[in-house]
């Protein structure tokens, strides 16, 4: 029983206390970002790609959700492969490309969640942050010396949840900003006139005296033929159709 004088009780056999919940732990979410595709949930192999938030995949397993129209709507961001993904060239320890162990060519640091990692958009390669840092404002790949932009061109690989919004709003920007673009490469419908044009006003060629003579029946009288088609008021070309006369000369 305790409390007599045999035996002294600890407070935590006195007092419960409300067990903690178990959580997972935050090395196998970080693993399993490192080491298996965010799509098909299968093992990284090569070829592997990353999307523009910084998320891995099998290459194969990307494309045939494309083709196939069977993406799921959190990868909406996803519309064509060769402009929303980058190739990634990884240093693999081993040639086993069923379980490949990528390491960072310049540090030697493994990926797998206990060291964060950035990719090179121009030429895809994948190196420790902590590299970087080491040797700051570099323009150059540093392992294999590819030109860049710092300010664009560095991708974070499975970023944390902040850094994954923000790269989400770069690309809603970029995305309305692309939509503006085309549509003001749109060429303007044009607008049919309904009214009758400047040539189809003036008879043109087609009641030039030889013209006429050339259609006219042989029965008919030259002038009546010819005032048909032309006016009897001088220089009354406007508001005249192929087959109306002056308003002038109808009211004479």
């Amino acid at each position: 029983m305790g409390n007599d004088g045999g035996s002294i009780q600890r407070r935590c056999e006195v007092v419960k206390l409300k067990k903690k919940k178990q959580k997972p732990e935050r090395e196998e979410q970080n693993r399993s970002k490192w080491t298996l595709c965010a799509l098909s949930k299968q093992k990284l192999a090569p070829p592997i790609v990353a999307c523009k938030l910084g998320y891995l995949y099998n290459k194969m397993a990307l494309l045939e959700a494309l083709l196939d129209g069977t993406l799921p709507p959190e990868f909406s961001h996803i519309k064509k492969a060769k402009r929303d993904v980058i190739d990634l060239s990884l240093q693999s320890l081993n040639d086993d490309a069923e379980d490949a162990k990528f390491v960072c060519p310049v540090t030697g640091l493994a990926l797998g969640g206990n060291y964060r990692f950035v990719a090179v958009k121009k030429c895809g390669c994948v190196i420790a942050e902590r590299a970087w840092k080491e040797i700051p404002d570099q323009n150059v790949c540093l392992n294999c010396s590819t030109p860049f932009d710092p300010e664009s061109d560095i991708l974070i690989l499975n970023g944390t949840e902040e850094e994954v919004n923000q790269l989400k709003e770069k690309l809603k920007k970029k995305q309305s900003s692309r939509k503006r673009k085309s549509s003001s490469k749109k060429p303007a419908k044009k607008i049919q006139k309904t009214g009758v044009s400047s040539s189809a006003n003036t008879l043109g060629p087609l009641i030039a005296s030889a013209e006429v003579s050339k259609n006219m029946p042989k029965s008919a009288d030259p002038s009546i033929y010819k005032s048909l088609f032309t006016s009897s008021v001088a220089d009354a070309t406007e508001g005249e159709t192929f087959c109306c006369r002056h308003v002038g000369h109808r009211l004479g």
